[in-house]
């Protein structure tokens, strides 16, 4: 058995597995929909141009991503995380583990709380 098996072995206690064509880890199902859907709602002009420029992707991976034809890969995962934050992890999955749903809650809030700070100076200024 592969390192890398072992360690998902001990970590989940199976392995990666297909349910249909979603993979699932962990019992985690990836929704490829969803996902397109949050990079489509971020750039809803030239998605795969903004998203590959941002990440620093070849833009026919990030094309591939938004078909449903692949998923990204961990190296991307990452990328994805540091620009667009916990959003971007939640969308991927199809019920996101608890622990994510709250980091992605909390960055909505804050980012909410921003702007309505900028709207109430704004709004002083008048």
């Amino acid at each position: 058995m592969r390192k890398s098996a072992r360690i998902l072995r001990q970590v989940c206690g199976k392995l990666p597995q297909l349910c249909g064509k979603r993979p699932q880890l962990c019992g985690w199902a990836y929704a490829p929909d969803a996902f397109a859907a949050f990079l489509r709602a971020r750039h809803p002009a030239k998605t795969a141009s903004c998203v590959a420029a941002a990440i620093g992707a070849p833009e026919r991976t990030v094309e591939h991503w938004l078909a449903g034809r692949a998923a990204p890969s961990a190296l991307w995962v990452l990328a994805l995380a540091g620009c667009y934050g916990p959003d971007a992890l939640a969308a991927m999955f199809e019920t996101p583990p608890d622990w994510l749903d709250a980091a992605a809650r909390a960055a909505r809030a804050a980012a909410l709380e921003a702007q309505i700070r900028s709207l109430s100076a704004e709004r002083a200024a008048l």
